[in-house]
């Protein structure tokens, strides 16, 4: 007989999450090997070039995308239309928004002098701008899959696209030589793969037929485009730094900060575990125990980033310069600074999560917006005086500074006292050592 998992908040949590962490684990240990493959292959320079390319692909995505994957989530946990319309609506807008994106971005870098920009080759530019289309769907069908409660699926696509793109990258680039042009080829194949594995997982269990029903899609957008604000203005402190630092600095800056803040970002593969179940949970409930385990999942996010940074920062230079050359050294000073933001804003990811499952969606554009706008002023402030460890600074701080206010208007939701968020308890740390028999029982 299988045994029962015991009652706890972060085990009821755990239970959905485990998976999703050890996909986790997979996609870390593929983007790791591909991070260092590009930063070996391409140079600090080369990797400047390749972040730019792909942040402003990223970015011109999110401005067409309208929040159809949080709406997803949302009306499907509440019923509110089939799950047949909703995928149907999702597959036609994402290629509808997709095109009028690419096209927009194409014309606009190609006609305009757009600072940060400058020196990038168009060539692979306006190729990182034709995936505009299958990011956005994979988006929206990767939040299909968790508004449907199918998180195996979910973990198997996200886990996916970095291991897809690892395997384009040897012949394209480390045999070909194709160099950026190979490594965006790459990004684009493996993000169209992991497009198709999505849309593989949805189809098998919802008829889809491609459409932009104006009821659907009216309803969807106005839900979430007010969550969706949130996403870009975060995706903007995310990232803007890059072009910030690429307007004052050079492309070899960029390289150095993009490394700093990819080894920093794999503390967020802890929060991302366990967002799947909570924003299901907080779609799917209306009690006093949605806000403890949303409280439980913060606490014990925050516990493990904050150890996790403290033991990146012990070994932070040995293993950039092992990993990634001695050439990446000036990646180590911004990256011991961005590592306490970057793990306090485990949090505000867990709290994100909740709010889009309550249908408060707004309180992450407000959150993200107070964020953005200290993020960027600092920026022009700290990184001509003290370079990419300015970028970390203005980020951490700006991180810091969004989270606390994400927490605040939680905690006037719930009742709760910040020490049940933030502060670990004697049974939370109990429950690690169930949760390790009870999950090395079912293994």
């Amino acid at each position: 007989m299988t045994p029962a998992w015991p009652r706890s908040p972060v085990l009821e949590i755990a239970r959905d999450s485990v998976r999703t962490f050890v996909s986790r684990i997979f996609s870390l240990a593929t983007g790791a090997a591909l991070s260092v493959l590009i930063a070996r292959w391409l140079g600090p320079e080369g990797q400047g070039f390749y972040s730019l390319c792909v942040t402003a692909s990223l970015v011109a995505a999110f401005t067409v995308n309208c929040g159809l994957g949080l709406s997803n989530v949302y009306f499907l946990g509440k019923g509110r239309f089939s799950a047949e319309e909703i995928a149907s609506v999702s597959f036609g807008y994402a290629i509808l928004g997709g095109v009028l994106g690419f096209v927009s971005a194409s014309v606009v870098v190609l006609s305009v002098d757009i600072p940060g920009l400058g020196g990038v080759p168009m060539l692979p530019l306006i190729l990182a701008f034709a995936a505009i289309p299958l990011y956005n769907l994979s988006e929206y069908y990767f939040y299909f899959l968790i508004g449907s409660d199918r998180i195996k699926h979910f973990n198997v696509a996200s886990a996916s696209r970095n291991a897809l793109q690892l395997v384009l990258f040897v012949p394209l680039v480390v045999v070909a030589g194709l160099g950026l042009d190979g490594a965006l080829l790459s990004w684009f194949l493996g993000l169209g793969g992991v497009t198709l594995l999505s849309v593989f997982f949805v189809t098998r269990t919802v008829s889809v037929r491609p459409s932009v029903r104006p009821d659907v899609l009216k309803a969807s957008v106005s839900f979430g485009i007010k969550g969706y604000l949130s996403r870009i203005a975060s995706f903007l402190y995310y990232r803007i730094d890059l072009f910030i630092v690429s307007y004052f600095l050079d492309a070899r800056a960029v390289g150095y900060y993009a490394v700093s803040v990819l080894i920093a970002e794999l503390l967020w593969n802890v929060p991302s575990s366990l967002a799947p179940g909570v924003m299901f949970k907080s779609a799917t409930e209306d009690s006093k125990g949605r806000d403890l385990l949303t409280a439980a999942a913060c606490r014990h996010a925050l516990l493990v980033c904050l150890v996790a940074a403290g033991g990146i920062a012990l070994v932070a230079k040995p293993a950039i310069e092992f990993a990634f050359g001695s050439e990446f050294l000036p990646s180590v000073r911004p990256l011991l600074v961005l590592l306490p933001g970057t793990a306090f804003l485990s949090v505000g990811s867990i709290l994100a999560n909740d709010f889009v499952g309550r249908g408060r969606q707004a309180m992450n554009s407000v959150a993200a917006f107070i964020t953005l706008l200290i993020n960027v002023p600092l920026n022009f402030i700290l990184i001509p005086v003290w370079g990419i460890s300015g970028a970390a600074a203005a980020s951490a701080f700006s991180y810091c500074t969004g989270t606390a206010v994400m927490l605040f208007v939680f905690l006037r939701l719930t009742g709760l006292r910040p020490s049940d968020v933030l502060l670990p308890r004697a049974g939370d740390l109990r429950a690690y050592v169930s949760f390790v028999r009870e999950f090395l029982k079912r293994s």
